[in-house]
Order: structure tokens, then C-alpha cells, then sequence
């Protein structure tokens, strides 16, 4: 299954984007920031270069992973939503792990470094992170699905998160709130206020943070962004602030323990 999921779904973002950019506009509820917008726009293109680059050294892997699978799941309906189910929860561990370590968080940040909540936010993805992917996603190639079948799945996971990311949505009726990560869900997780930090993981399923302890209703106004923030529009400034400190603090450390465990410790060791 050889499917180029972002070349599909580009002109559905790019009308969903411009759509709800028209809504703020007609509202003048301030939910766009020109600058703000630009700087993201700027990470999306080099994160999407990245990516093309990172999809290379993924599949190779991948194949080699499936190849010696001792099963060969075939692309039914069934098995796709299996698939889908498994990326969703392997995500669900990818994002805790970008927000609970300093090396995670380095390549993390970047999405969250922005004061505002909208769906140009969506499109401000590290320009890292991705390589950091296949070290969650490659369990799905070992027990089956191939590796080109994955990569597509984790696309489609991805465009799908564009969703929540939007203060024009407020809470959806509760059924719907119980087990998806809606917009409200989602703004608690993008919140810099005590509550909120490190809460709401999820990608499409909110469910495996209330398993796993991480769920947090929205209750309180949400103030957007990170508690040491970059201050600049430049993308690569934005991109690298976090590896700068981490890298400062490596190399400052009083052992070379210290510089090792520093990369893996919780995020402000």
C-alpha cells in the first residue's frame, strides 16, 4: 500500500485553515496572530523537508523489521483499524515521552512555543522530532503490518490531529468528550497553567490518558504556551532553544554521568 497520505489531504487543511482564518476575521476574536502564523507556516515547510528525509531511513528499517515478522497481516478493514488503534496508542507513549524527558522536550517544544491556539499552530511541528518516531512506531512492522502501510497510518494519524487544535470549537457533547480528543481536550494539553501541564497526550483517542493518568478537564481558562518562551518569529531559533539548553547544561554537568543522563532525565533536570 504505497499511499502519499499529505499529498491527499494538503487542499482539505489548507481550505480548513482558511476557512476558520475567514471565521476570526468576520468574529475579530484576535485567534490569528499574522507573525505568529508566518513563524509557523516557516516550521511546517522545514519540518515536511525533514520528513521526506527521515521516510527514507524509516523504511528500510521498517521492511527489515516486517521481514522477519513471524506474521504477515493483510490490509483488511479489520486490520486497519487494528493498526490504527496500535498508532494511536504508541503515539499516546511518543508524546509523553516529548514532554517527560529533556531530549524529548527539545524536540518537542517547538509545537508548543506559540501564544496562540489555532489550526496554523497544528502545522508548527519540530523540525526533530521525526527522528525520534521510528523508536515508538517500529513494534507495528514487528508483529505484521508493512512497513508502507505504517508510514501512511502515522501520516493519516498525524493530518487527523489538526483537528483539536482550535479555540473556535468549544466542548462537544459528552459522549463525544469521553473517549476523543476534542478541541477542549486539546487546549488543556497546549495550557501553561499549573493544572494543565503535562496533561491530555492523546492523539485521536483521549482514553489512554484517563487509563494512564494524564486526563485533565478543561475547568479554567486556557493561557497558551510554554513557561519559558522563545520571544522571537524566527523558526530556527524556535526550533533549537531547548537542544541549546540541553546541550549548555551536558556540558556544565560536574561527570560524564551527569552529561549522559542529562539527555534522558525529566524535562528541568
Amino acid at each position: 500500500m504505497d499511499i502519499n497520505v499529505y499529498a491527499i489531504v494538503t487542499p482539505f487543511v489548507l481550505l480548513l485553515i482558511l476557512a476558520e482564518i475567514a471565521w476570526c476575521v468576520w468574529r475579530k476574536n484576535g485567534y490569528y496572530e499574522f507573525q505568529d502564523s508566518i513563524a509557523s507556516l516557516g516550521t511546517a515547510i522545514i519540518n515536511q523537508c525533514v520528513n521526506v528525509a527521515v521516510s527514507f531511513l524509516w523504511l528500510p528499517s521498517l521492511a527489515w523489521l516486517y521481514a522477519h515478522s513471524p506474521w504477515k497481516l493483510e490490509a483488511t478493514p479489520l486490520n486497519a483499524v487494528l493498526l490504527f488503534l496500535g498508532v494511536d496508542f504508541l503515539f499516546y507513549w511518543f508524546h509523553r515521552f516529548g514532554h517527560r524527558t529533556n531530549i524529548g522536550w527539545a524536540a518537542h517544544m517547538p509545537h508548543h512555543s506559540t501564544e496562540e491556539m489555532n489550526y496554523a499552530v497544528a502545522l508548527r511541528a519540530s523540525v526533530t522530532q521525526r527522528f525520534f518516531s521510528f523508536f515508538f512506531y517500529w513494534p507495528l512492522a514487528l508483529v505484521g503490518f508493512a512497513p508502507e502501510w505504517v508510514v501512511a497510518m502515522v501520516a493519516f494519524h498525524l493530518v487527523l490531529q489538526l483537528l483539536p487544535h482550535t479555540r473556535v470549537v468549544t466542548k462537544l457533547p459528552h459522549f463525544i468528550e469521553s473517549w476523543m480528543n476534542t478541541p477542549s481536550h486539546h487546549r488543556v494539553h497546549h495550557a501553561r497553567n499549573d493544572r494543565y501541564l503535562d496533561k491530555n497526550y492523546g492523539g485521536f483517542l483521549i482514553i489512554w490518558d484517563m487509563l494512564f493518568g494524564t486526563f485533565e478537564p478543561e475547568t479554567e481558562v486556557c493561557s497558551y504556551g510554554v513557561t519559558s518562551p522563545p520571544n522571537t518569529w524566527d523558526p530556527t531559533f524556535i526550533n533549537f532553544q531547548v537542544w541549546k539548553q540541553v546541550v549548555a547544561d551536558a556540558w556544565n554537568a560536574p561527570s560524564w554521568l551527569d552529561k549522559v543522563r542529562v539527555w534522558c532525565m525529566s524535562t528541568g533536570w
